[in-house]
């Protein structure tokens, strides 16, 4: 299993396949597991899709509504795909976070 690289510019990167459909972590569980919270609602995207090829087929909230799971699909080759997932929180008042990652698209 390939896990994510961090750029020197602090990026989060993995490599995905542009026939590939696949799911990707993002993983608040340290952080709200401190605060006592939990995840309430989450709206992910491709920012760059009309370039990159990369659609999300379903995105979920997981593991104790900790975590969201955003399934990928397509791409086109030597692109690079910007996903981005923000969460709000349970909380009142509820704390609002994103997380980004890089999808490098290329043949596997």
């Amino acid at each position: 299993m390939e896990t994510f690289t961090i750029s020197a510019a602090g990026k989060a990167t993995i490599s995905k396949d542009p026939s590939a459909l696949l799911d990707y972590t993002f993983d608040w569980t340290d952080w709200l597991l401190l605060v006592a919270d939990t995840i309430l609602s989450q709206i992910s995207s491709v920012e760059n899709t009309a370039d990159c090829g990369v659609t999300i087929s379903f995105s979920e909230i997981t593991d104790a509504n900790r975590k969201v799971v955003v399934w990928l699909a397509g791409g086109t080759i030597g692109k690079t795909a910007t996903v981005r997932t923000r969460i709000t929180t349970n909380s009142t008042p509820a704390r609002v976070d994103d997380r980004t990652i890089y999808v490098k698209i290329r043949e596997r």
